[in-house]
């Protein structure tokens, strides 16, 4: 998260834009859908739901983005707070710093939009 991140503000600061949205993903993920942007609100993560806490795909305008992915640097006071040490704990921790409370209720909700389980792309 952090290098792509990386890439894509030096991208931005050498064009002088940012982009509108940010995907952020697996690169075995696949989305199955379009989504209507316009609809979607612009101080949040979307962020799928399933079994637990979803750190395969998640998007955000790209300002949203540039905080989220700054979760690597946070990882040591997450566990120092006593946070379990894996993806889905950390990434949970670190956007509720962002967003407060965690809003399922957009494009990824479970088996709308094919953003679960049946997105990874497999053989």
């Amino acid at each position: 998260r952090t290098m792509s991140n990386s890439l894509k503000q030096q991208h931005e600061n050498d064009n002088g834009f940012k982009y509108d949205w940010v995907f952020n993903t697996r690169f075995d993920f696949a989305l199955n859908e379009q989504f209507n942007f316009e609809e979607m609100p612009t101080d949040k993560v979307m962020i799928p739901k399933y079994d637990t806490f979803n750190d395969q795909c998640s998007f955000a305008t790209s300002g949203v983005m540039d905080y989220a992915c700054g979760v690597y640097g946070k990882l040591d006071d997450y566990v120092d707070e006593g946070i379990e040490f894996s993806g889905e704990s950390t990434w949970k921790r670190h956007i509720q710093e962002i967003v407060h409370e965690v809003d399922y209720n957009h494009p990824f909700a479970p088996n709308s939009y094919g953003c679960n389980r049946n997105s990874l792309i497999r053989e």
